[in-house]
């Protein structure tokens, strides 16, 4: 009897502890389409680094299926990378990619900034200057996209790892604006046909800006445009036809553009004037989302729940939430927020990557000049998150 009473003592604490253990191992029931899901607890990993990561200039930064985080940046005429490993919470060595930043019209850095982006294989790509360069999965390797330099650049992936260059001056006769193509698995880059003969451009001096939708889509918004200054092309064919919508009749240094997971396009003007296209093709501006002057760039990005991120130079930035920004309007302007200086040094250019309800964010903190460039010596690269509440920081907490 005592051994009976011993055995059932035993399985009756044996039960409580297993559902103690049920009740607090960090899974979740959540009904999720109708179905019960166990998720993991959604508390993030604590990343304890310095947010300062390199010296240098003019950083993008990308991030992988995995949560790994690729950045890179120049420094003089060179170009550099850097990654984050989300499993270890380490950075790795800085890699010198033996790139030589150069662009056309004997400009640099400042004419043609490194753009990352990753592929299906978690594997990144870069352009910079006029070179590409990119990993395989055990090494770099580089494909010349044409023979002269290039200038006034950006680069984009579809979902088949079909990338794109949109650059100043066409690749045939009457076009201001080229696309090169460089298919998957391809060793050249190939000329599409210019996108603006469709209507034509102005001058030369269009800024392109380029983002490849979730449907592979190829869109552009661009400057010293028709129909309006500042318009906007699409191709639904890889780059072989386009159709041209007018955007605004303002055109100052640059646009951007963005597309959301159901295919909505929103482009900045220059001075962060945004933009929204309707069904009907047309762009309805909803006001002005920062206090962007000068060539301050207002970039543009998007999180996973259709957030959309603006930050533009001096670490200005603002959030558009269910179609609402950030702040008061007063004059037609936003007030949103800024970031704040890690370093106390001013802060420069600003890009970012989207995740699930917040973006992945760089910039530059030093000697910085929205003209010139900064001067790469004496500025650093800062990483850190903006969130969808509009609350940001330096570091990946």
């Amino acid at each position: 009897m005592k051994r009976n009473f011993l055995i059932f003592t035993a399985v009756l604490i044996s039960l409580m502890l297993i559902l103690t253990a049920c009740s607090t191992s960090g899974f979740n029931d959540k009904t999720t389409k109708g179905s019960s899901v166990k998720t993991a607890d959604p508390t993030p990993p604590v990343y304890d680094f310095d947010p300062v990561i390199a010296k240098g200039s003019f950083p993008d930064i990308a991030v992988d299926k995995n949560g790994n985080v690729h950045v890179t940046y120049g420094r003089m005429t060179k170009l550099y990378y850097k990654q984050f490993d989300a499993k270890t919470g380490k950075w790795s060595d800085e890699k010198d990619l033996d790139v030589k930043i150069l662009s056309a019209g004997g400009f640099g850095i400042e004419r043609s900034d490194p753009d990352i982006v990753i592929d299906s294989k978690n594997n990144p790509h870069i352009f910079a200057g006029s070179e590409y360069i990119y990993f395989d999965g055990s090494s770099w390797k580089k494909i010349r996209p044409r023979t002269e330099n290039l200038r006034d650049t950006e680069l984009g992936i579809d979902s088949k790892d079909n990338l794109y260059i949109v650059h100043r001056g066409g690749n045939s006769p009457g076009g201001a604006m080229g696309l090169l193509k460089l298919s998957a698995g391809a060793t050249s880059w190939v000329a599409c046909p210019d996108p603006d003969p469709v209507l034509g451009t102005r001058t030369d001096h269009v800024y392109p800006d380029l983002y490849v939708g979730k449907d592979d889509t190829v869109h552009i918004a661009y400057r010293h445009a028709l129909p309006m200054k500042t318009s906007y092309m699409f191709s639904k064919d890889g780059g072989k036809t386009w159709t041209s919508e007018g955007v605004s009749n303002a055109e100052p240094e640059a646009p951007h553009i963005i597309v959301n997971s159901k295919n909505t396009v929103y482009i900045t003007e220059g001075e962060a004037y945004f933009y929204t296209r309707t069904a009907e093709g047309k762009f309805e501006r909803e006001g002005r989302a920062i206090k962007s002057l000068g060539r301050m760039q207002p970039e543009l990005d998007i999180d996973s729940k259709d957030n959309i991120y603006v930050a533009c130079f001096n670490g200005l930035y603002n959030i558009r939430t269910n179609g609402t920004w950030i702040g008061e309007k007063v004059n037609g302007i936003y007030t949103g927020k800024t970031l704040t200086s890690h370093t106390g040094a001013k802060i420069g250019f600003v890009e970012m990557a989207g995740a699930k309800d917040f973006v992945y964010a760089i910039w530059e903190e030093g000697a910085v000049n929205d003209e010139k460039g900064a001067d790469a010596t004496k500025t650093d690269i800062v990483v850190g998150k903006i969130f969808a509440d509009g609350t940001s920081k330096a570091g990946f907490y």
